[in-house]
């Protein structure tokens, strides 16, 4: 099978009972094949929204549906931390990869925001639940 180009039959063209339908039967000379262009990475997977991150922080924390909770939006885009207020409560640092770092309320916010920063993740294992 061919394509419907002269180049595969000069003689008849598109008119060759051989024709394929357009897109080509790759018969064309080397030379005058188009070279795929140079393809980028793929782009990185999605990332979670604000409210998307939020939701993980509370499930992570075990957080009551309709509970009070304090949500704070980190600086450039580094996730947010979900704080559970009151008693025996703590704080969950979420990415936009959806790693959390949970740190109890005895914590303070910066302490737990460096380690979340530097690099430090719970575990799964070891998550809360």
């Amino acid at each position: 099978m061919h394509s419907n180009e002269e180049t595969c039959f000069p003689e008849q063209g598109a008119a060759s009972s051989r024709a394929w339908p357009p897109g080509g039967c790759g018969c064309k000379a080397p030379h005058l094949k188009a070279h795929a262009p140079d393809l980028p990475p793929p782009p990185p997977p999605p990332r979670a929204g604000t409210e998307q991150l939020a939701d993980i922080g509370k499930a992570f924390l075990g957080v009551a549906p309709g509970a009070a909770v304090n949500v704070i939006e980190l600086a450039d885009g580094a996730g947010v931390c979900v704080v559970q207020p009151g008693r025996g409560g703590g704080k969950a640092y979420v990415a936009p990869d959806r790693t959390v770092l949970f740190v109890p309320s005895a914590m303070d916010f910066d302490t737990g925001l460096a380690a979340f920063l530097g690099g430090a993740r719970t575990p799964a294992r070891d998550a809360r639940g």
